[in-house]
Parts: C-alpha cells; structure tokens; sequence
C-alpha cells in the first residue's frame, strides 16, 4: 500500500531531457518488480512511464523515482494522476495522485511553447537600475483565453549568472496584466550586469499554463530580448544640479491719449498677444483730462532667451470715435549674469515702421457727419411649391368595340427616360402626377402612347411636346402649360385617337365536288354579318 507520495518539483517547468523526481512511501511491500507512473496531459492525452532507474531505501519504506521528458511529448501541463507497483509476490498496487503537475517544453521544435501568449511590452527598454531609490518599472503581457490569471512570473537573467524574479501583477484588463519591477528586487546580493528577459510563465484557475522562455543569448523567441534591464550596485555619484534660477516678472505700460472732451475719462481695452494670439488683456485709468496710462502686468519669464509680444487696441463698433489701428512689437530679450535672469525690451511700432521708447495710443471724435442707416431689405421668403398635373383624352373609331378603362397605356417621358406611366379612365381621360416645382424654372415633357396587341387597332403614333413654365408673380408661383405636337405647331389638348376595324377571317377551303357529275356545281356565298357559306346546284 503506498502512504505517501512527495516531490520538491511540482509546478516545475521541464525541457526536452530533463528530470522530474519524486518520492513513493509504501508499507509491507518486499521487493518491487514493477513500478509504473502515469502522467495525463491537458488534452487527456496519457504516458505511461515503466521505471527500472529508481532508488529503494528498505528502512524508510520509500523510492525514489526519475522521468525523463523526450522530445515527442506535447508541450504543456502534464499531471501525476496513478502510480503502480507490483511486487514479486504478485501483490498490486494502484494508487491514484493527481496533485503534481509539470509543464514541459520541447526544445527541438520551439524555443518555447506559448500558444495563448500574444506579446510582451516592456514601458522602458534598456533600462538602468541601481540601489538607490529608483522608480518602478512595468512590463505588459497580453494573452488569450486565460481569466483570470491565478500566478505568474517574469525571470530576467543576466550573462553573469544572476537572475530576477518577478511575480508582483495587476490583472488591467481581460487580457492584459501588468508586472511590477520593484528596485528592491535587485539588493547587496544581485550581482552587476546586464540582464534580459528570459521566461514568462503564467497560469490560470483552470490550470492552463502558458510558458514563454529563451535558450540562448542571441536568438531570442517573441522578441523578449528587447527588454531588457541593467543593474549597478555602484554608481557613480551624479553630477552636482546647478544653482536654481529665480524667475522675474516684467510689465508692460502704455499711455492712451484722447482728441476731444467727448473722450475723456473712458476707458479703452487694449490686447497683449503671443503667437497671435490674445493672452491677456487691460483697460487705461479714467482719472485725469487726456493722458491715461495702462499696464500689463506680471509677465513671468523663468530662463535666458527672446520672446516676443504685440500690443494693440480693441478696435469697437462706435462711429463717433477714431480708433489707433497701429500695433507695437515687444521683444524681450532675457540673459543670465550670476545666476540672475536680466531683461531687456525693445519697441517696434509697425505703423511708422521705427524703434520707440514707449507705446501710445491715440484716439479722437470723429466730426464727420454720420450717414443714416439704410433700411434693412425686407425679407424675402421663399415661395410655396406647387404640382402640374398634365392631362390627355383617349377617343377610340370603329363599329362592333367600346372604350374600356385600363384599355390603353400611355408613358410620360423626361430627358429621354420615363418617368410615369399611367393608363385611360373608363371616359377616355388620361391624368399624370402633379410635377413638382420649387422655384421658377422650365421643364421640357412628351407624352406618347403604348402600342398594345389588339388584333384590328391601329394605335395613334403621334408624340406631343408638353412644356412647363414656372414663373414667380407676387411671392407665388405660376405654370404655363404649352402643347406642342411634332412640327411644333401649338394645340389646345392632347388628344389620342386610335382606329379600329374588325378584321376579316381568311376563305375556308373548298372541299372536292361530293360528286363527278358535271351538272352539279358548287355555289360559295358571303353574308355580311355570319362570313362564308356554300350550297349545290345542278344545271337543268
């Protein structure tokens, strides 16, 4: 009977030839002559392992046994599920397990086995970490099919020999998890180097498992070699920071002068723009007769260089006024002497095209006479749409028939297309859709009819023009319908006439004489109304 199974490799991830051990305690077995262990994979795929190569300790009671992974094993999550012994005396063991798991990747075929994992992305590439507080770093995998995530871990390893474990994770979405690189990871003991990202293991509650891991230091699978960290236990001690800088504010001041007592003690907008841009804006004092000064003021500059302002009057609708449409440009110009920002401004007015020393605005009362405002235009809405409807007649010649409605067909064409179709009324009358006109304007129209199948009709071939004129009298609109025939010559109504004549049946033949007698002659007559007859006579 086995009363313990143990190995210190359970969870482990295995290669191609490498060794899963595991110890089986038994009680009152003698000597093993057959010891089994079978492994099922997640696909429910199942190996069955017969171990000679194990190790009996007769005073413990256990064994210890090795398997092998070989290259024709799926990759993936392989379970211990049932150990088998039998002893030289015939007695059988079957013990039932399944709680050691191993994932196993294939070297020959992959570098690694990852079918869920999508890819790896790390926020800064090469990286530098040292000792002394440093900040956090994150590495993003995404993948498929896995939720939630129960465990994972990222394994950097350097040229050296040493190497990083990081299993600290968010799960930030479906399928996205975000590790956490800690400068704590790499303390006293974490030898210097370069290290890369070797392995990238994750499991779920399901215990599907995705591995990705690089063999090699030169050909990496899935691109993990670009993400990468280097660590330094010593560094070298950064360079001493400059002296700080105190920013400095500067303002701007301005004179408004004003023409005329009209003016006085008004207050005018002016405009400090950037760029173009309007950032700031000020109006003058209203104390005094006609000198009114304004200011911008606290413009902060924080270092050495040029920068560049205009300065402007807010020009408003007043025609009583004439404004200063002249703009000045502001450069200031920072150095730094001794650690201290030292400003210098120069003025450009653009109206008189020369340096200044100050900025001044003028204005004064505009003694021009003012015209009077025109009248506003009245307004002119638009007139309502309206539909001309086009009408025909239907008269119909011949003895022995009788107009019907729907007997006859008849097309409205435009632009070479049809675009109605309708048919006759019981009394002959043929009406169209109204047509539909939103401004003034002409349309161009034909109407023809359909040449049907009655046998004895003869259907009236003539095309009539129809033309629309739409013109607009006192806010509405008006139509004038014109009819034209072939040659163009102008008529009252459309009219369509078609001629009927009931057609006359072919001669029936005549049978041979029912008798050779000479005298008897056969005598074909024809009636009007019932057609043909014949009948016999013989000559006396």
């Amino acid at each position: 009977m086995i009363t313990e199974i143990t190995s210190s490799q359970n969870g482990a991830t295995l290669a191609t030839n490498e060794i899963f051990n595991f110890t089986v305690k038994v009680k009152d077995i003698s000597y093993i002559t057959t010891f089994k262990a079978i492994f099922q994979f997640e696909n429910n795929s199942k190996l069955t392992y017969e171990l000679y190569d194990y190790l009996y300790d007769f005073s413990t009671q256990t064994f210890t046994a090795q398997v092998k992974m070989f290259d024709d094993d799926f990759p993936g999550k392989w379970t211990l599920t049932t150990i088998e012994l039998e002893d030289r005396e015939g007695n059988y063991t079957i013990q039932n397990v399944g709680a050691f798991n191993i994932y196993f990747y294939s070297k020959d075929e992959y570098d690694y086995e990852a079918p869920l994992l999508d890819f790896v992305y790390m926020e800064n590439p090469n990286r530098v970490f040292t000792n002394v507080n440093d900040s956090t770093e994150y590495v993003y995998v995404q993948f498929q099919d896995i939720s939630p995530i129960l465990s994972g871990q990222l394994c950097f390893k350097s040229f050296e020999g040493g190497h990083i474990l990081v299993e600290e994770f968010t799960q930030i979405s479906q399928n996205v998890l975000r590790f956490v690189v800690n400068p704590n990871l790499f303390t006293a003991d974490t030898p210097d180097g370069h290290y890369f990202l070797e392995t990238v293991v994750l499991s779920d509650s399901f215990d599907n498992c995705t591995i990705a891991r690089n063999q090699d230091s030169v050909d990496y699978q899935m691109g993990l070699a670009n993400f990468q960290v280097d660590f330094q236990q010593d560094p070298e001690p950064p360079e001493p920071d400059e002296p700080s800088i105190d920013p400095i504010a500067i303002s701007l001041t301005g004179t408004k002068i004003v023409t005329g007592t009209a003016l006085e003690g008004i207050a005018f907008t002016f405009e400090l723009l950037l760029d173009d841009k309007i950032i700031s804006t000020t109006q003058n004092e209203t104390t005094g007769l006609s000198n009114y000064p304004f200011v911008f003021e606290d413009i902060i500059i924080a270092q050495e260089g040029e920068i560049t302002y205009q300065i402007k009057e807010k020009i408003e609708e007043n025609p009583n006024i004439v404004f200063d449409t002249r703009i000045y440009t502001v450069k200031i110009t920072v150095v730094k002497e001794n650690n201290i920002l030292i400003p210098t401004v120069t003025i450009y007015d653009n109206k008189q095209q020369e340096y200044v020393n100050e900025i001044i605005f003028s204005n004064s009362e505009n003694n021009a006479p003012i015209p009077p405002t025109p009248p506003e235009p009245p307004v002119v809405e638009d007139p309502d749409p309206i539909f001309v409807p086009i009408f025909g007649k239907k008269s119909l010649i011949g003895k022995n028939i009788v107009l019907e409605k729907d007997q006859f067909t008849f097309n409205l064409v435009e632009n070479g297309e049809i675009i109605q179709t309708k048919t006759n009324m019981d009394n002959g009358l043929i009406s169209f859709d109204g047509l539909y006109f939103d401004k003034p304007s002409t349309g161009y129209y034909f109407v023809e009819e359909v040449p049907g199948d009655i046998e004895g009709m003869t259907y009236d071939s003539l095309v009539y023009q129809v033309v629309i004129n739409v013109v607009e009298q006192e806010g509405a609109l008006i139509p004038e319908v014109s009819i034209l025939d072939t040659v163009g010559n102008k008529l009252n109504e459309i009219v369509f006439t078609n001629t009927y004549k009931k057609p006359i049946p072919p001669e029936p033949d005549i049978p041979p004489s029912p008798s050779e007698d000479d005298n008897i002659k056969r005598i074909l007559i024809r009636e009007p109304t019932f057609g043909y007859g014949s009948f016999w006579m013989r000559a006396l």
